[in-house]
């Protein structure tokens, strides 16, 4: 198709997509109308004279002109984005209208061919531009035109920004010579703004001293009123200080009268305390002689109780002895027959009751045996004896004292081995990486871990496997659990390699073009494509394509994927690649996994 054919063809799109005046902007009246208002205007000027001013109208008739912005004629690969450089539009009238230009495209970026791409506007009146086209030609990948046409592409944003960057410096100048001039007009502002703060200083300063003159006067005559005014207060004041004195006499003598009475009072009240105080003393003695007579009679009545108790006790004792005392005491346990403590808790015995027929109440001889480890659950046994004065034992009595754990309510803890989200291409392996379990009793509990769910690794999909596990009491830990993304569209990938990969790889050959031949490279050995010459770090590498490094090497740039792969920060290559990501990464290594 040639351009003739292709600009015929884009004019016709042009008037398809509304080149008309349907803005209503300015309509020519027809010639009838025009006639009826000039014979209306001529009748009304015959009839009254008209005082307005002629008011002319201009109709613009003058088209917009389009300019293309960059070349008129574009060469691209086969599937490259294209994008447009557009174009501007300036009007007689309306100013720049590069905003309200239409454009239409006949471009098809996966079939080669020529393909036009046009431009139209119109202005406020409505006067259409003339059409202007650009020209898009598709050619085949790899193709010595399309190799061509990049190395012009990257000329021309060169150019570009050479000339971005003299329009800039250009202006960086011209903002100098602004600055510049602007500090010109800022220094002499200066100088005159100081010029008017001296004239300003020099009249303020007049003002301060025709002020300090005042000033002076006014306090001349103030120190004056104020000198009349002390002797004034000082003649007041040497007439209360004379009644102060007279006032003060006449206190002193009223209070001497007054301390006079008040020490004649003080001595009469002291020798009425002393008389009191030598009464209650005498009769405090004489009570307390009293009382000392009396405990020593109750001493006395004690002393003699006490030897009547004794010498009875003593009878009985050698009646019992004659008779044959044969009844053994009774022990009696205070709280009960058995008890039950925690690990760690102190353990204090309540003890117990001995009474016997004939000695009465021998609690002090009972002999309590055993022994409890509060460190150790278990089951521990108190034992306690007695006899009485005739021999007689009791029956033991025993106590039980149980040591039990303390409650365990904490739940033990599950740990995920690896991370919880683990992304798959689908026909690869999956081998879990299990978790691990701990509690603050039973310790270590991994080996009794139980894991629900699998994963199919031959089928897209999310599989989620759960990780539960209980310590001895019973506690249950939080479930755990990792997702285990199976991914990947090979079709989708083989797409994705042809947009990305083919200028440089042939997908379906071992043959090598720009970058070895990506044919079987999944698993294979880096840096041995048959034919091909690596950089210095793929040729000495010691890896192999499997999908974890294609992983690294193809999420990002390549400048870094390199380093990370070879673990050397020195790592160089020649490829340029940009990376992909999400599923775009998951189709693309699913892809090279089966080709």
């Amino acid at each position: 198709m040639n351009r003739n054919i292709l600009t015929a063809l884009m004019l016709s799109l042009l008037m398809m997509v509304g080149c008309d005046n349907s803005d209503g902007n300015y309509t020519k009246p027809a010639k009838d109308e025009e006639a009826n208002v000039s014979d209306g205007a001529a009748q009304n000027a015959e009839s009254k004279p008209s005082k307005e001013p002629v008011k002319v109208v201009t109709v613009d008739k003058t088209a917009p002109v389009i300019t293309l912005n960059g070349v008129d004629t574009v060469t691209i690969a086969v599937d490259d984005t294209y994008k447009d450089a557009g174009a501007t539009a300036m009007d007689n009238v309306d100013g720049d209208i590069s905003d309200q230009i239409r454009s239409t495209s006949t471009l098809d970026a996966a079939k080669t061919g020529m393909y036009a791409v046009g431009y139209n506007v119109s202005d406020a009146a409505g006067n259409a531009a003339a059409p202007v086209y650009r020209f898009v030609k598709v050619v085949e990948a790899g193709s010595a035109e399309a190799i061509e046409a990049a190395k012009a592409a990257e000329a021309a944003k060169a150019a570009e920004a050479a000339k971005a960057a003299e329009a800039a410096k250009a202006a960086e100048a011209a903002k100098a010579a602004e600055a510049a001039k602007a500090a010109e007009a800022a220094k002499a502002a200066e100088a005159a703004k100081a010029a008017e703060a001296a004239k300003a200083a020099e009249a303020a300063k007049a003002a301060e001293a025709a002020k300090a003159a005042e000033a002076a006067k006014a306090a001349e005559a103030a120190k004056a009123a104020e000198a009349a005014k002390a002797a004034e207060a000082a003649k007041v004041a040497e007439a209360k200080k004379a009644a102060d004195a007279k006032k003060a006499v006449d206190a002193k003598k009223a209070a001497d009268a007054k301390k006079a009475a008040d020490a004649k009072k003080a001595a009469d009240a002291k020798k009425a305390a002393d008389a009191k105080k030598a009464a209650d003393a005498k009769k405090a003695a004489a009570a307390k002689k009293a009382a000392a007579a009396k405990k020593a009679a109750a001493a006395k009545k004690a002393a003699a109780a006490k030897k009547a108790a004794a010498a009875k006790k003593a009878a009985a004792a050698k009646k019992v002895v004659k008779s044959g005392d044969r009844t053994p005491p009774v022990i009696k346990l205070f709280g009960g027959s058995s008890a039950t403590i925690t690990v760690g808790d102190i353990y204090d015995d309540v003890g117990a009751l001995a009474t016997d027929n004939v000695d009465g109440d021998i609690s002090k001889r009972i002999r309590r045996t055993g022994e409890i480890d509060k460190t150790k659950p278990g089951t521990y046994t108190l034992k306690y004896d007695v006899k009485d004065r005739a021999g007689n034992a009791a029956v033991t009595a025993t106590r039980t004292i149980t040591v039990v754990k303390e409650s365990d309510t904490t739940r033990p803890v599950i740990t995920l081995n690896g991370k919880s989200k683990v992304t798959v291409i689908v026909g690869g392996s999956y081998k879990d990486s299990g978790a691990k379990a701990s509690d603050d009793v039973d310790g270590d509990l991994t080996a009794k871990i139980n894991k629900s769910g699998s994963v199919n690794t031959a089928k897209i999909g999310t599989y989620v496997l759960k990780y539960s596990v209980s310590d001895a009491a019973g506690n249950a830990a939080m479930v755990k659990s990792r997702k285990v993304i199976v991914s990947g569209n090979p079709v989708a990938g083989a797409a994705l390699a042809k947009a990305k990969c083919k200028i440089c790889h042939n997908l379906d050959t071992t043959a090598n073009k720009t970058g070895p031949g990506l044919k079987g490279v999944f698993n294979r050995r880096a840096g041995t494509a048959a034919g091909f010459r690596y950089g210095k770090t793929l040729k000495t590498s010691s890896w192999n394509w499997d999908e974890a490094k294609l992983r690294i090497w193809l999420g990002q740039k390549t400048r870094n994927a390199v380093k990370q792969v070879s673990g050397d920060s020195a790592a160089a290559t020649r490829m340029n690649f940009k990376g992909v990501s999400g599923s775009d990464l998951d189709n693309l290594i699913a892809f090279l996994k089966q080709n």
